[in-house]
This record gives C-alpha cells, sequence and structure tokens, in this order.
C-alpha cells in the first residue's frame, strides 16, 4: 500500500487527485490539507480516514476541531501545512497549495527526503534552486 500526503485536498487538484485514489488500488492518504475550507475537508476526512490534517486557517481549524474523531491530529495556523508534513507518514506528497503558503511545506517534504509531486509553480518560482538542490541531496 502506498500513501498520500495531499496539500490542497479541496481545491481542484486535490479533488481530482482524490477520484484518482478512489479509482486505483493500493493508495491510502495519510493527510489531508486545506486553506479554510473545513466543511469538504471534513468529508475527506469522513471518506479517507487520515490520521492527520491541516487548516492554515484558525478559525476554519476550530470549526473542524469540533467535529473531527478524536484519532485525528489537527495542526493549525500559518506553519501547519509544514507541521503536518513532518508529522505524517508517506509515499508521495501531492502539493496542489497555491501561492507562497506551501513553500514551507515543500521544504518539509524534501528534508524527509520523501517524493514530492509538485502540481503548481509558485515553490519553484520562489525557491526552485535551493528546492532542486534538497531534493537531490535528500533524495526526494
Amino acid at each position: 500500500m502506498r500513501s498520500l500526503l495531499l496539500l490542497g485536498s479541496t481545491g481542484s487538484i486535490g479533488t481530482q487527485a482524490l477520484d484518482v485514489v478512489r479509482a486505483t488500488p493500493g493508495w491510502s492518504v495519510s493527510g489531508l490539507a486545506a486553506n479554510a475550507s473545513w466543511e469538504p475537508l471534513f468529508e475527506q476526512v469522513r471518506e479517507f480516514h487520515p490520521p492527520f490534517v491541516a487548516l492554515t486557517d484558525p478559525a476554519a481549524g476550530a470549526e473542524l476541531a469540533r467535529r473531527l474523531p478524536s484519532a485525528t491530529k489537527l495542526f493549525t495556523g500559518a506553519e501547519a501545512l509544514a507541521e503536518l508534513a513532518r508529522a505524517a507518514d508517506y509515499d508521495v506528497a501531492l502539493h496542489g497549495v497555491v501561492g507562497a503558503a506551501g513553500l514551507a511545506a515543500s521544504v518539509a517534504v524534501l528534508a524527509r527526503g520523501k517524493r514530492l509531486a509538485l502540481a503548481t509553480k509558485e515553490s519553484l518560482v520562489m525557491a526552485g534552486a535551493p528546492l532542486m538542490e534538497l531534493a537531490r541531496a535528500r533524495g526526494g
């Protein structure tokens, strides 16, 4: 079984990735992350049962926290994506977060030597050379 960490799970990239997971035997979801869309994220948690989730918006995180199963660890706030990337156990991280918010998570994934699948360009535009060097050095 291969495991996926999905950063940006409620956006178009994330929802399409979850369609692929549904249709592909042998994949599980170890973590899901979104900005503020706690309701769609909650539905994804109910379906995929990831042990870790993250919301960068603290108010949305508070709403989700009231509904999550006790076994699900929630990260909230500005560092939530990077904390999730450091905590979850996964084979591949699919990064669909738009903007600068995902850069720290990209670094966290690569620092662990995990495979990073970038579906947005922002991390490479902001820090392409250091990210590529980290990927080469750590095997991500």
